[in-house]
């Protein structure tokens, strides 16, 4: 080619020299390029959230005076009147007396959906039953409802039926049924009957 080796050493250091001075201004200038859009950005942000806030207090300021025209001290100010309550007026929350809007409460009633607290209790009872007594005491409750137990305090003439409708002295003095029933009078008989209609005047719940 003609170039000597020392020449073309010095040109092939010049090419690598120049080469990275190239791609370092390239870089250079990506990077400054990236700031400089990053810095557009943020201005944008900025002047945007500044919009914003303005639009925000100037919406403010328009609910105030719309609102709340009557209380504002001077218009532009946020600062409100101060209401203070009038001693004369009775305090609902200090006073037993009665406002008297109603006259009478003999006619109110209360209004309530049968079906659905009929529902609520179905539900309930249902959930109880599915999990089970938890202590001996919810079982002693099973077995009260389902009739396996007496319920508390104990009553002799609970579930008695028919017997509670019949009088006290049909239940003693049974030795007048003996003379309608054509007994001998004298005798074993007799005298086994009359043990009978005794036993049976002890047992004074039992209708004979």
């Amino acid at each position: 080619s003609g170039v000597k080796p020392a020449e073309a050493q010095k040109l092939a250091e010049n090419a690598v020299n120049e080469a990275q001075q190239r791609i370092t201004a390239q870089r250079k200038a990506k990077v400054e390029g990236v700031k400089a859009e990053e810095e557009a950005e943020e201005a944008k942000k900025i002047q945007r959230a500044e919009s914003e806030q303005k639009f925000y207090d100037y919406a403010m300021q328009m609910a105030e005076k719309m609102l709340y025209h009557d209380d504002m001290v001077t218009p532009g100010m946020k600062a409100r009147k101060t209401i203070k309550p009038d001693p004369a007026v009775p305090s609902l929350l200090k006073t037993s007396k009665r406002l008297g809007i109603w006259k009478s409460l003999d006619d109110c009633q209360e209004l309530e959906l049968g079906f659905w607290k009929d529902w609520d209790l179905r539900a309930a009872r249902i959930m109880n039953q599915s999990l089970g007594p938890e202590n001996s005491f919810e079982e002693q409750i099973k077995w009260t409802e389902d009739g396996k137990q007496w319920p508390y305090p104990i009553d002799n003439e609970y579930l008695m039926g028919p017997e509670a409708d019949v009088p006290f002295y049909e239940h003693i003095f049974l030795e007048r049924h003996l003379a309608g029933l054509g007994l001998p009078k004298e005798g074993p008989i007799a005298h086994f009957m009359e043990l009978v209609s005794m036993g049976l005047n002890a047992i004074f719940l039992i209708t004979t």
